[in-house]
């Protein structure tokens, strides 16, 4: 495995730091040809190579780290690279899974016979490769669920099991609590595996804000931290809380609510998105198909008191990221019920353009530049990088 420059990066994704002795510096993934082959390495926020492309694969950064792959004779090994360029775990597992709440999951042997251990976030094997599960789940809050033969085991971050059952379903642990499924309802137990809430829920979502979506009756109404009813059992679908607020759904309308249940919004709009930074985006005017899938309309967004403050105008939007959210013009539906097509640029928090639209597919702003595909100039499998004003800081050459 090459060395690896010691320059701390910033995860795409968020500001996280690394280990005092290192620089600053945040970094961003890039994908370039070298000799035939396509590699990754990273730039700093001048475009400036300062990780060689030199990795088979590179994918996103999950909590401070991404999964790292090397292609080796006998099969492909997996590791990690940490928001430095640092390679903290050596690819040598045949799986691993994606870094959460500082630890890994990691497999050695295949899909029949798989050991599972994990490893913390600076790299040490915290539980080596030797647990015999089906499947796991990500750890929270100091607490893993593992599934052997019928029982799931809870675990600590230390591997401890303090607690089995034989439920069907499991939840992650979020405010001290896990929703478990017991035939066909679902209950709370805390962090040692205790039953605090008896089974009586149709279906759940998880804790957000202290709030957790739950259904009876076949309706859907929200909890607080003890079971108790704070949002009456009448919708036909809700969405998580961001930002104290959540959509919910009557026949095929969207309408908006705060946490205690007051209605901002009185259910009216087709398709709606999640708040970032303070707006949401609504379609007006779009059609639903069963799986609700939005096709059709104009795309706009609201602040938080529901006042409609960016006029709907656009085929296609993602949330807004660091004050710029990105539009689509020109996207239409194809024969499979999907938009596609159109070319994305940027608006402010106001409304008024930032990037011309000019740019086939496009990621989130973090750290001052986002990722951005024009697939005439450099083909569908690379990427460049733009600032917030549209400049381009980096492609692939």
């Amino acid at each position: 495995m090459p060395a690896i420059m010691a320059v701390c990066a910033f995860a795409a994704l968020g500001v996280l730091s690394c280990a005092e002795e290192r620089l600053s510096e945040r970094a961003y993934l890039v994908r370039q040809e070298v000799d035939g082959d396509l590699l990754y390495g990273f730039i700093d926020r001048g475009g400036r190579t300062v990780v060689a492309p030199q990795y088979d694969d590179v994918r996103g950064f999950v909590d401070g780290h991404a999964k790292l792959r090397e292609d080796r004779w006998l099969g492909d090994k997996w590791g990690f690279v940490d928001t430095c360029g640092n390679v903290v775990v050596e690819p040598q597992f045949d799986e691993v899974k994606n870094f959460s709440d500082g630890y890994a999951w990691v497999v050695e042997g295949d899909l029949i016979v798989s050991r599972w251990g994990f490893v913390d976030s600076v790299g040490r094997t915290v539980v080596e490769p030797k647990l015999r599960y089906e499947f796991v789940s990500d750890f929270s809050e100091d607490r893993a669920w593992a599934f052997w033969h019928g029982t799931w085991h809870l675990l600590t971050s230390r591997g401890l099991v303090v607690a089995r059952t034989r439920a069907g379903s499991v939840g992650q642990f979020s405010h001290g609590l896990a929703w478990v499924k017991a035939d066909t309802a679902w209950g709370l137990v805390d962090t040692t595996g205790s039953q605090v809430l008896d089974p009586f829920l149709e279906d759940v979502r998880a804790y957000r804000e202290q709030r957790a979506w739950a259904m009876t009756g076949g309706l859907w109404g929200a909890v607080d931290l003890e079971g108790n009813s704070v949002i009456p059992f009448r919708y036909d679908e809700a969405r998580d809380f961001h930002q104290g607020r959540s959509w919910v759904r009557v026949d095929s309308l969207w309408g908006l609510v705060d946490r205690e249940g007051a209605e901002l919004v009185e259910p009216r709009y087709k398709g709606v998105r999640d708040f970032r930074e303070g707006l949401a985006a609504v379609n007006v005017g779009g059609k639903t198909d069963d799986v609700g899938r939005v096709t059709g309309g104009k795309w706009g967004y609201i602040n938080r008191q529901g006042e409609l403050v960016i006029a709907p105008e656009y085929d296609l939007v993602e949330p807004f990221s660091e004050g710029r959210a990105w539009v689509n013009v020109g996207a239409m539906e194809n024969d499979r019920g999907e938009m596609v097509g159109g070319v994305w640029g940027a608006i402010d928090t106001a409304g008024v353009a930032a990037i011309r639209p000019r740019y086939d597919a496009v990621e989130d702003f973090a750290g001052g530049m986002a990722k951005v595909w024009d697939e005439s100039a450099w083909g569908r499998s690379l990427w460049g990088y733009v600032d917030e004003d549209g400049a381009l800081i980096w492609s692939p050459r």
